[in-house]
């Protein structure tokens, strides 16, 4: 009975599978405790130290951090992005609408010199207003006047005169009447386009 007592302890250790524990501080000298014989296997020591190399599992609180930090800095950029696809958005508009009006513009001024050629060749001019529609929408106003005749100087060949008007010398034989037509043609909203020119022609009879 005494021997099956002395042998117990390490009989013990053996059907349970758990080898003694070796003497000295062999392990504490390495960084590792001294396992437990009470633990089964492929637990861990909870009281063990974190072994020398090894990360610990929890995260430092500057990753939190920094990850705010990114997040903001993306809604930032998307605000931005934002802002100037706006701004952008703006401009193109703003050329498309002044490409609209130099069109219109151009528009306006062939049908406002068409409509001064035309002046004159069906039928003489004569002190008259007219107005009307282009097919495209544009409206038109025509104002047709004869500018007055200048005295006949008293040397001059012919009743030949010099008529100051604007600045500009002109010399007006008898027989041949000045006209003044000015054309106003509206191409947009509150926008008109107004071209003035002169025309001559010969007097009539009764004028002579």
């Amino acid at each position: 009975m005494q021997r099956d007592s002395k042998v117990g302890a390490s009989t013990l250790f053996r059907r349970k599978g758990v080898a003694p524990q070796a003497r000295g501080d062999a392990g504490f000298a390495k960084g590792h405790p001294p396992r437990s014989p009470f633990l089964r296997k492929g637990e861990e020591n909870r009281t063990a130290l974190i072994a020398p190399g090894r990360k610990s599992k929890t995260r430092p609180l500057e990753s939190r951090h920094s990850r705010g930090f990114t997040l903001l800095e993306v809604l930032a950029a998307i605000a931005l992005l934002v802002i100037a696809f706006a701004v952008g958005l703006g401009a193109l508009g703003k050329s498309a609408q002044n490409a609209a009006r130099s069109a219109a513009l151009d528009t306006a001024v062939e049908h406002a010199q068409s409509l001064l050629a035309e002046q004159g060749l069906a039928a003489p001019l004569k002190d008259e207003t007219l107005s009307g529609t282009f097919d495209d929408g544009m409206r038109w106003s025509l104002k047709i006047h004869a500018l007055p005749r200048p005295a006949a100087a008293a040397n001059g060949a012919d009743g030949a005169a010099v008529l100051q008007q604007g600045g500009v010398m002109m010399a007006q034989a008898t027989g041949i009447d000045l006209y003044q037509l000015d054309v106003a043609v509206s191409y947009g909203a509150n926008r008109t386009l107004r071209l003035a020119t002169q025309r001559v022609q010969a007097a009539s009879e009764a004028d002579r």
